[in-house]
């Protein structure tokens, strides 16, 4: 290799680990959105969110009558 490829690959190299530190503009932090979520909600205690989830696979099925699926539900 030559002294040109030599200082393309420095050079790539060097701008990719300073780019590493480097946070995109659209990003937002973390506090922002839980503060957006907050106020557009107006919940006191904090977001709650009902859930429930159902899982139903052949290979379930194959166990026979012992278990069909699994299902599972609560509060987020």
């Amino acid at each position: 290799m030559g002294e040109k490829t030599y200082k393309i690959i420095f050079l790539l190299i060097f701008c990719l680990g300073c780019a590493r530190g480097l946070r995109p503009g659209y990003a937002q932090d973390l506090n922002q959105v839980l503060e957006g979520i907050h106020n557009h909600y107006k919940a006191d205690n904090g977001l709650v969110i009902d859930y429930r989830r159902e899982v139903k696979t052949r290979t379930m099925s194959m166990l026979g009558n012992k278990v069909k699926g699994d299902l599972a539900s609560g509060k987020i």
